[in-house]
């Protein structure tokens, strides 16, 4: 699925979708038309009212709203320990974004801030994401890496499209 496309440059559309709310109409690009006819269609009801998800619908609050993504995504399959541990890649891209943007050796805060939320949630999109808008050496994908990237995608298209931000 992501040999067709830029893997980073959907991720960046989705993430500032989420983070600003802008007003980008990505139904109407084909990956984003793909990922919803393939994998989200069938697993979701939107009209579903007692869903953890739809906790404000105010897209502007996004202060907790990720970790509430990964908390809340409902899962058929327990969580094991191994699970819960850090993705192994979010890990690596933490070191060196954090060599790169802490703010004791000059850089900047607010991204540094990012990148430790981002770290918290074991949200790898969210780190690539920073490796793609400052043009850093981006790392080659595992097919285990592009199975979590698309499991964060649909957890964060669920959250937008079950609060009208889409």
């Amino acid at each position: 699925m992501f040999n067709n496309y830029n893997i980073y440059e959907k991720i960046n559309i989705l993430l500032n979708k989420f983070e600003l709310d802008l007003q980008i109409n990505i139904q109407n690009d084909d990956f984003f038309t793909e990922l919803f006819n393939n994998f989200i269609k069938n697993k979701i009801n939107l009209n579903k009212k007692n869903n953890d998800f739809i906790r404000e619908n105010d897209c502007t609050k996004k202060n907790n709203d990720l970790n509430n993504i990964n908390k809340n995504f409902d899962c058929d399959i327990s969580i094991s320990q191994k699970e819960k541990q850090k993705y192994y890649l979010v890990k690596l891209l933490y070191k060196k974004l954090v060599i790169l943007f802490h703010p004791d050796k000059g850089g900047n805060q607010e991204i540094f801030i990012k990148i430790k939320d981002y770290y918290d949630m074991d949200l790898l999109i969210g780190l690539l994401n920073i490796y793609y808008k400052y043009n850093l050496d981006l790392p080659e994908l595992t097919q285990e890496d592009e199975n979590k990237i698309l499991e964060e995608f649909i957890k964060l298209y669920i959250y937008l499209l079950q609060n009208n931000c889409l």
